[in-house]
């Protein structure tokens, strides 16, 4: 159904929520790289140096480098924000089936470069019922 096709049937809740998840996607995503990761879970990937980490957002699990992890603490924050969302929005709590959350991480040791650059580039996947919506964000600094 195309949103002209909604609103002509008269299905705006529908088109309404397309709209929703795409910023619920791109909301998560901006709050991944830009917030919580850098101050509280950047000592854990520091270690690795570069790597990718993954989260199901409402399976609570999780992995680094592709191994199964503890949670990391910007996971508690993004369910708080989402679980306040769903609830503002007034979207039934079956709408939303599966929240993927990916990052990817280059955090160059001090000791070997004049001017390091941490790079962080997250990428959020809503599932929904009515399709599939990606974000993404990333933090050069």
């Amino acid at each position: 159904m195309t949103s002209l096709d909604a609103r002509a049937s008269g299905d705006v809740k529908c088109f309404v929520r397309r709209g929703l998840m795409q910023d619920y996607a791109n909301q998560l995503a901006q709050m991944l790289v830009g917030w919580q990761i850098t101050v509280v879970d950047i000592p854990r990937l520091t270690p690795h140096g570069a790597g990718e980490f993954a989260f199901e957002l409402l399976e609570e699990s999780s992995t680094l480098d592709g191994q199964p992890t503890e949670p990391f603490s910007i996971e508690g924050a993004l369910r708080h924000w989402l679980t306040d969302a769903i609830r503002r929005d007034q979207i039934g709590e079956d709408f939303i089936q599966r929240i993927t959350v990916e990052g990817r991480f280059l955090l160059p040791s001090r000791e070997h470069s004049a001017s390091p650059r941490d790079v962080l580039v997250g990428t959020v996947t809503v599932f929904a019922e009515n399709g599939t919506w990606i974000g993404s964000s990333a933090q050069i600094g």
